[in-house]
């Protein structure tokens, strides 16, 4: 059963943009996430999918625009203020990493709390089908917990559509389609069709 979003965004960018090296990552991206979704943010490689979770979950700034965590403005808080932000939420890494921009102390600190939104980068990364299955279950289970509300980043598509309320596409630096799953396979986009079917891996 699907849950119904209420009430304001817990996580909102507005026109966002960054860069590395002179590279534009991500180009005025728009996003508000609701109580009660669970979004799905898929691309090829490199296309900027865990830059744009470490800005909207305060990891990282951005170059420019507006990132809120919980209606509070994050682009511009120190380390300190964060903080209580941070507390309110959970972050899982691809792989077993430790957040480089924390201390010891706090990274060991930042699991403990009881999150309202959760942020997921790549955590099928490498499994088998069955491990992936697993690992959707475990999210799915999200919901009947304290925290229903969550981003994940992933290319698998079939691991997305198992978890997913949302799915958004991210090619070129921004958003090429957004919607439900049975919307985004129906995406006039010639692009988003092509990542949907595996020809389309980096752009």
């Amino acid at each position: 059963m699907r849950h119904v979003a209420t009430g304001g965004p817990l996580v909102e960018l507005r026109d966002v943009w960054k860069s590395f090296d002179r590279k534009q990552v991500l180009r005025g991206i728009d996003l508000a996430l609701t109580k009660g979704t669970i979004l799905a943010v898929m691309g090829g490689s490199g296309t900027g999918k865990t830059v744009l979770l470490r800005i909207a979950s305060g990891l990282i700034y951005p170059d420019s625009g507006a990132v809120s965590l919980f209606g509070a403005r994050i682009d511009w808080m120190t380390e300190e203020a964060m903080l209580p932000v941070r507390r309110r939420s959970g972050f899982v890494f691809q792989g077993a990493a430790l957040f480089d921009s924390l201390s010891v102390f706090e990274n060991v600190a930042y699991p403990l709390m009881e999150p309202e939104v959760v942020f997921f980068d790549e955590p099928t990364a490498g499994l088998d089908p069955t491990n992936a299955r697993l690992v959707a279950q475990l999210i799915a289970q999200l919901r009947t917990g304290v925290c229903d509300t969550a981003i994940v980043v992933t290319h698998d598509v079939e691991f997305a559509e198992l978890v997913a309320d949302q799915m958004a596409i991210l090619l070129g630096g921004n958003f090429a389609d957004m919607g439900t799953p049975a919307e985004i396979h129906r995406s006039a986009n010639p692009d988003v069709r092509r990542f949907l079917a595996g020809e389309l891996r980096e752009i």
